[in-house]
């Protein structure tokens, strides 16, 4: 852990011995923190990923060493284990993004805003195959960037700090996340439930789509489902993009 990890909170915690006991494990026991109310763990590896979204764990020391740093000092001041959860899956998801790189993201010096591109576009694929919601993937962006402001206001971007030489422009940025279209009280909501979507943009449901209206029928339901757009809101110029597209694959 990093010389910070005991900074505030701890020297003088009735149960500092026990919480520093924790502080190598990979699953953190919250009750030593003084939790109660049943087994609330704080877990950064070897996570359940029933969902398939890649967020088994936080792999790169930098990025697992920071996790545990704001999760130590947010279990000290007793935010909610839900509110640690979270958090330590946003990071799982950065994670499993990083690892796509040729260095596994295991140096943080050097990351760069196009890292931070990489994530924002893998977490879109993962709403789009409705693996995560709309409000899933805004928490996922928050939380993130809610991270990464903290480790630099408690200096472990510094020389010989944990996370040394992160460059600033691995940073979330406030136009990143995306908005909620409020819709009126009493509209109903059009979102497909994400099962259906899955079912949707399996192979076999996409041949399907082909066979009966053409591969421009396949092709407009992904621009579609990808940019989030109605079936009215997809203007003609779109339609005609798809068609030249598709002439200049098999012409």
């Amino acid at each position: 852990m990093t010389a910070a990890i005991a900074d505030p909170g701890l020297t003088g915690h009735p149960f500092s011995e026990a919480i520093k006991t924790q502080l190598p494990l990979d699953v953190w026991d919250l009750a030593v923190f003084g939790y109660a109310g049943g087994a609330m763990t704080a877990r950064f590896k070897d996570r359940a990923d029933r969902a398939g979204r890649g967020a088994t764990g936080i792999t790169q020391r930098w990025l697992l060493e920071s996790t545990k740093e704001w999760v130590l000092r947010n279990a000290l001041r007793k935010v909610s284990s839900n509110y640690i959860d979270d958090m330590i899956l946003s990071v799982a998801m950065l994670s499993a993004t990083l690892r796509e790189r040729d260095d596994d993201g295991d140096h943080p010096d050097r990351l760069s805003r196009n890292d931070i591109s990489a994530h924002l576009l893998r977490l879109g694929r993962l709403r789009e195959g409705g693996l995560i919601s709309l409000s899933g993937q805004q928490r996922a962006i928050r939380f993130v960037a809610h991270l990464l402001d903290d480790i630099r206001k408690w200096g472990l971007t510094a020389r010989a700090a944990v996370a040394q030489g992160l460059p600033d422009s691995f940073a979330v940025q406030r136009t990143d996340c995306p908005k909620i279209t409020r819709r009126a009280i009493d509209e109903p909501s059009r979102a497909l439930p994400r099962t259906v979507v899955r079912q949707l943009l399996q192979p076999e449901a996409l041949h399907l789509l082909v066979d009966q209206a053409g591969a421009w029928a396949a092709a407009w339901f992904k621009i579609a489902l990808g940019t989030g757009r109605r079936p009215g809101e997809l203007a003609v110029r779109d339609l005609l993009r798809i068609v030249a597209a598709l002439q200049r694959q098999h012409p």
